[in-house]
């Protein structure tokens, strides 16, 4: 960890929360981002937020704004007592391997049931809505999963659970590399039917042609369902004009 960071984890002697919302979502809308600066500005413990927008003013002394942090380091960090978080795949894995209780706000995609399971199958935080979320209600949040202890138990638990595999993830990798060098490329492995598709198959263009079929159909019936329609309106109205004469 850089000094200015390690010094600001280091003394926060009431603790530590972590915001980050991904490498790819940095910034949030604008009415969101004001949202979250009064709540964390309000929270009587620090914010380390990870925020790569414009410079943010009238923040708390509480807040320290980075544009990018160690997210996996500053996890570890003993005085990290809670992650408002994404729920991206990256930060879900690191929530759990950590041990760290989560607020949720997802943005999109997987990042919803990647939250869910964190929340209502972990049970090791709360989850809202980043498109409804209130100042009240993101607050009310934070300090509810600070305040119960079984959010820090069940991540504590969540954590144990990852990490409890036959080999670490530097082991596995090198015995995977050893293994295919030793066999060659280890083709063996390697799925023999992909490499037995003709052209057709490989590019799924039967199943593209067959959508392109149904797609013209469809378009065909709709246009012929229109043409019946304006064919029978045209011909009302010209019979009424008929009558009129």
């Amino acid at each position: 960890l850089e000094p200015k960071l390690k010094a600001f984890l280091d003394s926060a002697k009431e603790g530590v929360i972590l915001a980050a919302f991904g490498t790819t979502m940095p910034t949030v809308g604008d009415s969101r981002t004001q949202f979250l600066k009064n709540t964390f500005s309000k929270l009587p413990s620090r914010v380390l937020w990870r925020h790569a927008g414009e410079h943010l003013e009238g923040l708390g002394d509480n807040v320290l704004v980075m544009d990018w942090v160690p997210q996996l380091d500053v996890l570890n960090h003993p005085n990290v007592k809670l992650f408002v978080t994404h729920c991206g795949r990256a930060s879900t894995y690191e929530a759990a391997f950590s041990g760290v209780p989560m607020v949720g706000l997802p943005l999109l995609y997987d990042q919803y049931p990647n939250c869910w399971a964190l929340s209502k199958y972990a049970k090791m935080g709360i989850t809202l809505s980043m498109d409804t979320f209130t100042e009240d209600e993101l607050y009310n949040a934070i300090m509810a999963v600070l305040s119960n202890p079984e959010y820090k138990k069940n991540a504590i638990k969540a954590k144990a659970i990852s990490l409890d595999q036959p080999l670490s993830a530097r082991e596995t990798f090198l015995y995977w590399l050893n293994y295919t060098i030793h066999h060659k490329g280890a083709s063996h492995l390697i799925s023999q039917v992909a490499h037995e598709l003709n052209f057709f198959q490989f590019w799924s263009l039967d199943i593209v042609a067959f959508l392109a079929a149904c797609l013209c159909t469809s378009c065909f019936v709709v246009y012929k369902l229109l043409w019946v329609i304006i064919s029978k309106c045209y011909l009302n109205k010209s019979s009424e004009k008929i009558k009129k004469h």
